[in-house]
C-alpha cells in the first residue's frame, strides 16, 4: 500500500513490478480480484481524476500479473543501427536528457465521443491494449521505435538528425520527441485505463460513425502504436506501418507522424490535450429519414446560386486570386478542403508514401492528423472509405500545393518533403478555434475541415490521347457525355458529404460552426476525367444547395493530376495563355467564347432549379465540348417537370 501510494515515479513503479512478481500466486490473485471489483465502467469525459487514480493503480498491478514478462519489463526488440544509437545518444547529451528521469506532466482526462451510427452514441467498444504503454519507452530512447521496421525507420531519422526542422524558433530533436512519446505512454488520455475506446470507421452500414478525440488523445494513439502497440481487433495505422515498411516506402508515412509529434510536442505544453478533432462519415438519409438524393432536389426550387470565390494561382490567366490560401496548402479559416479522393482516404498510395499524380495520394500525408485516423480502421485494409470528414484537421507539413512545376521542386508530382525545415510554420497563425456543442458539452475545434470524397468515376478508356484527357471531355458510344450521364449521382455525393443534416446528430453543431465555406478545384474533373467546365456546374450548383456555406474554386493552369485542364473553363484569350503556359498540348479549338465568369455572371442569383434543367438539357445532346457556350444559349424547357 505504501508503494501504490508513491505516485507514479518510475522507481516506484518498477520496484512495484518486481514485488509483485516476487509476491507469489496467492498474493497475485487478491490483488487481481480486487483490481476486477474496483474496475468501472467510464463514459466519455466523466472520470473523476482521484477516484479514477486509484482504480488505475490496482489496475495496472493486476495487469503486470496477468501480462507476461514481455509485458512487464518492456517489449524485447532488436538493436537500432549502432551509428544511429550514437547520434540519438549525442542528440541526447546536447540538450541534457541523456540519462536523467525527466518529470512526467500531469495531464487530466480529456473528453471523447464515440458513435458507431445514428442514435447510437456511446455505443463504442472498449479494446485492451495488447502491451502497458508505460512499459514501452525508457526517457528518449527513440533511436529504434519496434512499430516501425529498423532499416525504414533509420532513413528518417538519419534526415532528421542531420537537419532537425525548426518550430516556434528552435529545433525540434528526435530526442524531444522522445521525451513527450514517454509523457504520452505514461499519461491516461482517454480516463479508461488499459482500454481503448474504439469505432470502427471502415465498416460497412448506414454511415453516422463518429469518433471526436483530442490532439494529446491522439498523439496517444500514435505513439502507442510506433513503440509496437496495438489493440486485439487490430488497427489501421499498425496496419500502414507493417504494409509500407515492407514495401520500402514508408518516408512520407514517418515523416507525416514523426511531424505531428514534433509540433505537438511544443503546442501541447503541460499536460494540454489542445483541441477536438472530429472524424464523422455521413449517414445514407437525413434525421427525417429522407434519402440524400431526395434531400437535395427538394431544395432545387428554394435555393438560390450564390457568386463563388475564384481563386486563379498564377499562369492561369486570371485576374482573380481571392485573398486566400492555396487549396491544398490549406489554412484557411472556416473552409472544408474537399479531397478529390478515391474511394478510400489515402487513395493509390494507401498513405505510404508520395507516389506521383494522384493529389489524394499525398493529401493525408501532410494532414498528419487525417492519416492518423487510420487507427479507426479495423477493416478495408487499414483504410477509411471515402466520404469521410475530419472537422479541425491542419496542415503539419511544407511542400504542398495545387500549382506543380515540371522542374524542381515538384518534378511534375502532387507534393514534395522540402530537404530542410519542412515543420509548417504557419500552423496555429490563421486558424480560429470555435466552442460547438457535441454530445451536450462545449468543446474547442479548429475552424476548418478535411473532406475526402470521390466523384463518380469516367471511363479512363475513352479518353485516348493526353490531349483529349486534359480537356476533360469523355464520351460514350453514343456520343454523349459520360459525366453528364452521372450529373445527380455527383450532386447527391457533394450534398451528402458537406450537408449536417447527413451526419450523425450529435456533430451538426460542429459542422455548422466550423465550415462556413467550402474549397475544392477540379473535383471530378482530374484523374477521373471528367469534364472541367460540368464539374465547376456540379459543386457551384450542390453548395448552393446547402445552406450558410459559399464555395471557394480554385482554378490552376498545371494541376498536379490534370495539368491544362482547367484551362478550359476561361474564356479564348485567357484559355490560350493558360494552356502555354501549362505546357500540355490542347488544341486551341477548344477554347470556347464563354468562360467561367460570363456563366456565374449569367445564372448567379437565379433559381437552382434554372441550372440543374440546363445541365439536364445537355445530357441528350451529342456535342463534344463547350459545354458552358450550349448552356448560355438554352432556355426554360418542361425537364423540371419531371424531376
Amino acid at each position: 500500500l505504501l508503494l501504490l501510494d508513491s505516485s507514479g515515479e518510475q522507481q516506484a513503479r518498477s520496484r512495484l513490478r518486481n514485488c509483485w512478481l516476487l509476491s507469489g500466486l496467492a498474493a497475485a490473485s487478491v490483488i487481481g480480484v480486487l483490481g476486477i471489483l474496483c474496475r468501472g465502467a467510464t463514459r466519455a469525459g466523466e472520470v473523476s481524476g482521484p477516484q479514477h487514480s486509484e482504480r488505475q493503480r490496482l489496475e495496472e498491478v493486476a495487469w503486470n500479473v496477468e501480462s507476461d514478462v514481455a509485458a512487464v519489463t518492456g517489449p524485447r526488440r532488436g538493436a537500432a543501427p549502432a551509428s544511429l544509437v550514437q547520434a540519438v545518444a549525442a542528440e541526447d547529451a546536447v540538450v541534457g536528457v541523456l540519462g536523467q528521469a525527466q518529470p512526467v506532466p500531469v495531464s487530466q482526462p480529456g473528453r471523447w465521443l464515440m458513435c458507431s451510427g445514428p442514435g447510437l452514441c456511446g455505443n463504442q467498444s472498449m479494446q485492451r491494449w495488447r502491451l502497458h504503454p508505460s512499459t514501452l519507452l525508457k526517457v528518449n530512447d527513440f533511436s529504434a521505435p519496434p512499430g516501425v521496421q529498423s532499416s525504414a525507420f533509420q532513413t528518417a531519422a538519419e534526415k532528421w538528425l542531420s537537419s532537425p526542422p525548426h518550430f516556434q524558433g528552435s529545433a525540434v530533436l528526435l530526442a524531444d520527441i522522445g521525451q513527450f512519446v514517454e509523457e504520452l505512454l505514461n499519461s491516461d488520455p482517454f480516463g479508461t485505463g488499459l482500454e481503448v475506446p474504439y469505432v470502427d470507421l471502415s465498416a460497412t452500414g448506414k454511415g453516422g460513425r463518429v469518433v471526436a478525440i483530442t490532439q494529446r488523445q491522439l498523439a496517444f494513439l500514435v505513439a502507442n502504436v510506433m513503440m509496437g502497440n496495438t489493440i486485439p481487433m487490430g488497427d489501421g495505422l499498425s496496419a500502414a506501418l507493417r504494409r509500407c515498411s515492407g514495401n520500402q516506402r514508408p518516408r512520407g508515412l514517418l515523416f507525416s507522424l514523426l511531424s505531428l509529434l514534433a509540433v505537438l510536442s511544443r503546442e501541447l505544453q503541460g499536460g494540454s490535450q489542445g483541441t477536438m478533432l472530429i472524424g464523422t462519415t455521413p449517414r445514407t438519409t437525413d434525421r427525417a429519414g429522407t434519402a440524400s438524393d431526395d434531400a437535395w432536389r427538394s431544395r432545387l426550387w428554394s435555393q438560390v446560386l450564390r457568386p463563388p470565390t475564384l481563386c486563379a494561382a498564377p499562369g492561369s490567366a486570371s485576374s482573380s486570386r481571392c485573398g486566400i490560401s492555396d487549396l491544398l496548402a490549406g489554412g484557411t479559416p472556416y473552409q472544408a478542403l474537399t479531397d478529390a479522393a478515391g474511394t478510400t482516404v489515402g487513395g493509390h498510395g494507401r498513405i505510404c508514401d508520395l507516389t506521383g499524380k494522384p493529389q489524394d495520394d499525398s493529401l493525408a500525408l501532410f494532414y498528419g492528423e487525417v492519416l492518423a485516423f487510420s487507427f479507426f480502421a479495423a477493416g478495408n485494409g487499414g483504410l477509411i472509405p471515402a466520404p469521410f470528414t475530419l472537422v479541425g484537421a491542419r496542415r503539419y507539413m511544407n511542400g504542398l500545393e495545387g500549382e506543380i512545376s515540371l522542374a524542381a521542386p515538384y518534378w511534375s508530382h502532387c507534393g514534395y518533403i522540402p530537404e530542410s525545415n519542412w515543420l509548417n510554420q504557419e500552423i496555429t497563425n490563421p486558424h480560429v478555434i470555435v466552442d460547438v456543442s457535441l454530445a451536450g458539452h462545449r468543446v474547442p475545434v479548429v475552424a476548418d475541415a478535411f473532406v475526402a470524397l470521390s466523384s463518380t468515376r469516367t471511363d479512363d478508356r475513352f479518353n485516348s490521347s493526353t490531349a483529349f484527357a486534359a480537356a476533360g471531355n469523355a464520351f460514350g458510344d453514343d456520343g454523349s457525355n459520360v459525366s453528364l450521364r452521372r450529373l445527380d449521382e455527383d450532386l447527391s455525393r457533394w450534398y451528402q458529404a458537406h450537408e449536417p443534416s447527413m451526419h450523425n446528430e450529435a456533430v451538426e453543431d460542429a459542422l455548422r460552426k466550423a465550415v462556413r465555406r467550402i474549397g475544392t478545384g477540379p473535383w471530378g474533373a482530374g484523374r477521373h476525367r471528367g469534364d472541367s467546365q460540368l464539374y465547376f456546374l456540379v459543386v457551384w450548383l450542390a453548395t448552393s444547395l446547402l445552406e450558410g456555406v459559399s464555395l471557394d474554386y480554385y482554378i490552376y493552369s498545371r494541376f498536379c493530376e490534370d495539368p491544362g485542364g482547367q484551362c478550359l473553363l476561361l474564356e479564348h484569350e485567357s484559355c490560350a495563355v493558360c494552356i502555354q503556359s501549362s505546357q500540355v498540348p490542347i488544341p486551341l479549338p477548344y477554347c470556347g467564347s464563354q468562360g467561367v465568369h460570363g456563366i456565374i455572371r449569367r445564372f448567379h442569383g437565379r433559381s437552382a432549379a434554372q441550372l440543374y434543367e440546363a445541365a439536364v438539357r445537355l445530357a441528350s445532346r451529342p456535342e463534344h465540348h463547350r459545354i458552358f457556350e450550349r448552356i448560355a444559349g438554352n432556355s426554360p424547357s418542361e425537364i423540371l417537370a419531371h424531376v
